[in-house]
């Protein structure tokens, strides 16, 4: 099974698989480098802004999707930008959620 989209040369969600690196000061420094607010990055992620400040602040860990989704954030901001649609939904087919 080829898991690469054409969102980006070379992107294959299966390359953010590993999430145990995802701290809240990982998910912050994350929302800082994009000059956001958390309901803005929340919004721009499809989550609810609770469920990422709960993140931030370390009380709950982001599912897989949502950590492959911060994991594409972080190393490729300009494709999340401007291909953030189709990349969340080709993130959630990846992991078998439905959008």
């Amino acid at each position: 099974m080829n898991h690469k989209k054409d969102i980006a040369p070379g992107l294959d969600f299966s390359l953010f698989l590993q999430d145990g690196n995802m701290t809240p000061s990982r998910i912050k420094g994350i929302r800082k480098r994009f000059g956001m607010t958390q309901v803005v990055f929340a919004d721009l992620l499809g989550v609810v802004h609770i469920t990422y400040c709960t993140w931030e602040r370390g009380v709950k860990r982001p599912s897989s999707p949502a950590c492959a989704l911060l994991q594409i954030a972080e190393k490729y901001p300009e494709v999340f930008l401007a291909k953030r649609r189709e990349i969340i939904e080709g993130v959630l087919k990846f992991f078998g959620k439905k959008g």
